[in-house]
């Protein structure tokens, strides 16, 4: 698949898995992305996406992550350790920077967090 991810995805309200990992889409993970309330898996890998991460944390049923190898900016948003279902966080080989928000830090439910290849900083 080659291009942008269309405004309209938000629409599928029900949609559960989206995987779209290992293509040539590029464009920002919008806010479109935070109406999908009933998504739990989430994998846009090895792609051109750019901007942040910031409706990420809006995906309140999601249980799994991975947008490695992007162009993704910006710093983790703090409200993403506040995902009561969220499992595994991978978002390494991107351009991250900053610290990791303590609300990730103590989520009960985190079993895997890879952030390899950021300039994140600070301790764990």
């Amino acid at each position: 698949l080659k291009g942008t991810i269309p405004r309209e995805i938000g629409t599928l309200e029900f949609l559960h898995v989206l995987d779209l990992g290992d293509n040539n889409l590029k464009g920002i993970i919008g806010t479109e992305f935070g109406r999908l309330q009933h998504l739990r898996k989430l994998y846009l890998a090895s792609n051109e996406f750019n901007g942040g991460v910031e409706a990420v944390p809006w995906l309140s049923s999601l249980k799994r992550v991975n947008v490695e190898n992007n162009q993704l900016s910006g710093t983790l948003p703090f409200d993403l350790g506040k995902l009561k279902h969220l499992e595994e966080v991978r978002m390494g080989q991107n351009k991250l920077h900053g610290t990791i928000p303590s609300s990730l830090l103590r989520s009960p439910t985190l079993t895997k967090l890879d952030l390899h290849g950021n300039n994140i900083s600070g301790g764990l």
